[in-house]
Parts: structure tokens; C-alpha cells; sequence
């Protein structure tokens, strides 16, 4: 019975992170590896290994051949698989494993148990930006996770929205969030928030300005650049940080949901 795609590729991203150089041997290496980890290679497997080891080097995890040295006049090295180096990029995605844009199933299912309650239309969002963000296709991911971003914050806008008593300014409030422009809404809220940030719980306060503002700022000004015919240039690095602040913002995001929604 083959193994499940997300099981070969999660193994072969520690591999690649433990053997930042080397060769692919399939059929010697590669199965030994697989057997340590208690995992039989069939035939269909391997076939899928070959095809997880073409998809890092196309995403930018690895290079094919082996390390130049500039002080060597008679360098024997190889440009082409099946050696391979890991990038500077590699190592990077390789360094980040509590939320994997790479491995989009495990990134999913840890935000939806970080946060019960996350809206489904978020996890739509986040389902097409990271299948976007796998293939290369990065305007698209910018514009999705920029959509997934903004309804986070439009919850929140309508959540504290919902909390204010003082009819005056309950009618004031929703006056200036009407507009249609998620920037004006975010300033609205902002305005008052930030005066408030002193008495909100210290897990909330923290870093407020530099999650909500800063982050919502990067993420959102990415999907403008994005979704505007501007041929600006969104860097494949750019869209994997926005992928892991996300869950960070979003976190906070429904963190002050719950604060601001009645118990």
C-alpha cells in the first residue's frame, strides 16, 4: 500500500535538513532512510520521492550539484544531480516547523486547533493561498492570504464594534466603519483600541501594535502590490514570511474576538 504523500514529503524535508548536501540515491539511500523511520518504500513511493525531490528543486529548497570552491583551480565538482546542496532559502522553510507553508495539510490543521472558532471563509483563503505559494504562482498567494487576512480583521472590527454600550458611540463607531475601504475600518478601530491596550490582558497587550498593525500592514500592502497592475515583483521569501506571521496575527485577531465578545 503506497504511503501518504504528506508522510514522504514531511520525511524528506528532515532529510534534506539533515544531509544539507549529499547525492539522491533512491533505491539504496533514500529506502534506508525511509526504513529508520519505519516506513517501507513501494515502487508507487519512490516514483512520488523522485517527484517530492523535482518539486524542492523547482520551489528554490535545493540546488542540483555540489559546492564550487573559488580557490580550487582544478574544481571536480558536478552541476546536476543527482547531487544536490540545501539553499539558504532551504534551510530557512527547513527552520520553521511549527506552521509549514510546504506542507499545507499540517499548516491547516494546526491553525484550525490553535483556533477553534476560525472562520471557514479564512481557511478558504488560506487553502488556495497555500496551494498558490507551493506552485509558484505568488501574485495569486499574495491576493489570497491578503483576503484571508482581511476578514480576520473585519471580524475584529465588528466584534468590538458589538461591545461598545454608549449608543453615541456605538453610532460614531459603525458610522466610520461603514465605509467599504478596509483601511478607513482599521483605523477606526485602531484609534480606539490602542488608548485601551493598557487594560487588556497581558497575553493581548503584548506586542499589540507590532502584530496587529505591522503584520495586517505587510500582509495587506503585499496583496495590494499583488492585485493591482503595478509589475511589481512578489518575492517567493516575502510570501513564506507573510505565511508564518499569519498565524501569529491570527491568533491575536481572535484572541481579542473572544475578549471583546460577550461571555
Amino acid at each position: 500500500m503506497a504511503t501518504e504523500y504528506r508522510i514522504l514529503r514531511n520525511n524528506m524535508l528532515d532529510y534534506v535538513g539533515s544531509h544539507k548536501e549529499g547525492q539522491f540515491d533512491v533505491p539504496s539511500t533514500l529506502k534506508s532512510y525511509f526504513a529508520g523511520k519505519g516506513i517501507t518504500l513501494d515502487e508507487k513511493d519512490l516514483r512520488t520521492v523522485q517527484q517530492i525531490i523535482h518539486e524542492f528543486y523547482h520551489e528554490g529548497i535545493i540546488i542540483p550539484g555540489t559546492k564550487i570552491q573559488v580557490n580550487t583551480i582544478n574544481q571536480s565538482g558536478t552541476l546536476h544531480f543527482p547531487h544536490y546542496q540545501l539553499t539558504d532559502y532551504g534551510q530557512n522553510v527547513i527552520d520553521n516547523t511549527e506552521y509549514q507553508p510546504y506542507d499545507p495539510e499540517g499548516y491547516l490543521s494546526r491553525i484550525k486547533t490553535d483556533i477553534p472558532e476560525i472562520d471557514e471563509v479564512i481557511i478558504r483563503y488560506l487553502e488556495e493561498g497555500l496551494s498558490c505559494f507551493r506552485k509558484s504562482l505568488l501574485f495569486a498567494a499574495a491576493v489570497m492570504i491578503g483576503c484571508a487576512a482581511e476578514k480576520g480583521m473585519l471580524l475584529l472590527v465588528e466584534a468590538y464594534g458589538n461591545s461598545l454600550t454608549d449608543p453615541r458611540e456605538k453610532q460614531e463607531y459603525e458610522k466610520e466603519t461603514k465605509i467599504f475601504i478596509i483601511s478607513r475600518k482599521w483605523n477606526a478601530l485602531w484609534m480606539r483600541l490602542e488608548p485601551l491596550s493598557p487594560s487588556l490582558p497581558k497575553e493581548l497587550r503584548e506586542d499589540l501594535g507590532t502584530i496587529l498593525e505591522r503584520i495586517f500592514d505587510l500582509i495587506r500592502t503585499t496583496r495590494n502590490e499583488a492585485g493591482h497592475p503595478m509589475g511589481k515583483k512578489i518575492e517567493k521569501e516575502t510570501m513564506h514570511a507573510n505565511l508564518l506571521l499569519f498565524p501569529i496575527f491570527c491568533k491575536r485577531i481572535y484572541g481579542l474576538i473572544r475578549h471583546f465578545s460577550p461571555q
